[in-house]
């Protein structure tokens, strides 16, 4: 590094005495550093463009409408106040949300911390100092007399030497004085730095509001899971119930001669087949609760007190507002933190380039020093000293330019990184919009096909018993029931799956968060046990969007 300064004299000057003239030079070179700052090099960042649709296919269905859609609440299209309940619960008590908003407070005291260190003046600190100094020696003084016209006896110099003394003065000195060093930020490196810092304060802001769009859809859609395994069982339940009245009628007829054995063994391997899927839907119905439990930030555990009684999937409403494409810009979180990010990137670009240039520091020093405690605060005890010096690394000039081609680098594959997220934002919405429509027409084919099946088993097991048909009849009608009712219930609970998907992929949800704070009671007063939180205002307050 070659530094590049002033002679001393030019470049330090201290003043003792008055302060005046010092205030002034002090001021021009304040004004100089304040002048200098207002440069701030590197490429202006503006929102990189993005291949957006102007409307969604799946439109074409008349289950999807491209009217304005307004998810903030989706969930609420439902209306099931359980899910509400455990919506609002989740909301406070998941733990991975927590850490989200803890992200937040670490990006926002980064922030500050650009402020605090690199772009206020840095006080080296008062200090106070008492020197005491005492110095013994001898001397021996001589005295010369002159006598202008002397007697010719004593023409010339009179001299007398006087006896050998021992002295030892001693010197009192006060002191105190104040030191500020500044870096006037004349390339606008700390402020691309608070740009970057700000940035990325926005970005895990999107982060929290991403993790909480995830978590809501995830307790809805663990909710519906748990519903559609209540609906099972019961389906099952009533199954194994007909299947066994088939089977009681097979055994009779078979005591009567009126039927074969074969019977029997098939009615039995029907009713078999169907007693063992019950305990598959019993683990995934305690997988879910468990799965449940922790989306609410507890222990797996009974929930039913939550949940209460059995209810129905929740039916979803038969036609839903997507919006326009354009849409997601602005309401999908991973959309905005993919923009902040690459905003910052583009931030970095100017931080390598100031690189290139010199740097300056400006030194002052203001204090008191005498050699009496009276006279310590005198206008002639004032002290005080100013400078600054430059450097300039100059033999870095290869590896400057490299650093500032790799932030280059960087930015442009934020850029192409947010476009990319914002095609698969349009691809999940799209996919999502098209199961929906699709399963709801799934759903009206399986309805009826369930009534079907219906009829057919009421219809041949009555002619069964009556021995009107043969027993294969009964047997394939229960088995195609089960089914069918089976794959219904699939297929409503897939109903508000791909509805809960659809909403996620619109990035409807975190609106909720608006207004409350982030961290939980709990954390806060962990937190504030440990350190100093008092001046710290929640999450909820910091902006979002780059000034």
């Amino acid at each position: 590094m070659v530094t590049l300064a002033c002679e001393r004299s030019a470049v330090v000057r201290r003043v003792t005495g008055r302060i005046g003239g010092s205030r002034v030079v002090m001021a021009c070179a304040l004004g100089l550093g304040f002048t200098l700052t207002g440069c701030m090099i590197g490429p202006k960042y503006k929102v990189p463009s993005a291949p957006v649709a102007e409307g969604w296919r799946a439109a074409q269905d008349a289950r999807i409408s491209g009217d304005p859609a307004d998810p903030k609440e989706w969930w609420k299209v439902f209306n099931d106040p359980v899910l509400d309940s455990l919506i609002q619960t989740a909301h406070k008590q998941n733990l991975t949300l927590q850490m989200a908003a803890l992200r937040i407070a670490e990006a926002r005291l980064r922030n500050s911390l650009v402020w605090l260190m690199e772009l206020s003046p840095i006080p080296l600190g008062p200090s106070a100092s008492y020197t005491h100094l005492k110095h013994s020696t001898t001397v021996r003084p001589d005295v010369s007399v002159t006598w202008p016209n002397p007697p010719p006896p004593l023409a010339g110099i009179i001299k007398s030497q006087l006896p050998q003394v021992s002295v030892s003065p001693e010197i009192d000195k006060y002191s105190g004085d104040i030191s500020i060093l500044w870096k006037p930020d004349i390339w606008g490196a700390t402020r691309r730095r608070i740009q970057a810092t700000a940035a990325m304060v926005a970005a895990e802001f999107a982060s929290y509001d991403d993790a909480l769009v995830a978590l809501v859809a995830e307790v809805a859609s663990t909710y519906v899971r748990i519903r559609a395994c209540d609906e099972q069982l019961g389906v099952l339940r009533e199954n194994i119930a007909l299947q066994e009245k088939l089977l009681k009628g097979a055994q009779d007829r078979a005591g009567k001669n009126q039927a074969s054995e074969a019977d029997v063994h098939l009615a039995t391997v029907l009713l078999r087949d169907t007693q063992a899927k019950v305990p598959l839907v019993e683990t995934a119905l305690r997988e879910s609760e468990n799965a449940l439990c922790v989306l609410l930030g507890k222990a797996p555990g009974d929930i039913r007190t939550e949940l209460g009684a059995a209810r129905p999937i929740p039916i979803a409403p038969a036609k839903v507002a997507v919006g326009v494409p354009a849409d997601l810009l602005r309401r999908r979180p991973d959309v905005r933190r993919a923009e902040r990010e690459a905003a910052a990137a583009c931030a970095q670009i100017g931080i390598a380039r100031a690189k290139l240039y010199p740097s300056l520091d400006l030194f002052a020093m203001f204090g008191v020093a005498s050699s009496f405690t009276s006279k310590l605060f005198d206008s002639a005890s004032h002290t005080s000293a100013y400078g600054g010096s430059s450097s300039w690394n100059i033999f870095l000039y290869p590896a400057t330019i490299q650093m500032i081609r790799d932030a280059d680098a960087q930015y442009q594959g934020m850029i192409l990184a947010y476009q990319e997220t914002v095609l698969q934002a349009a691809r999940e919405a799209e996919d999502a919009a098209t199961r929906f429509a699709k399963s709801h027409d799934r759903l009206q084919v399986l309805s009826e096909g369930v009534s079907a099946s219906k009829r057919a088993a009421d219809v041949s097991t009555a002619k069964y018993q009556d021995g009107s048909v043969a027993f294969p009849m009964p047997l394939e009608s229960l088995r195609y029931l089960e089914s069918e009712q089976s794959q219904m219930i699939e297929t409503r609970g897939s109903v508000a799956l791909n509805l809960i998907a659809l909403y996620k992929a619109l990035g409807g949800g975190w609106e909720i968060r608006q207004g409350q704070e982030l961290l939980s009671d709990e954390n806060r007063q962990q937190m504030r046990s440990r350190t100093d939180w008092k001046t710290f205002l929640g999450p909820h307050n910091l902006k979002t969007k780059e000034e």
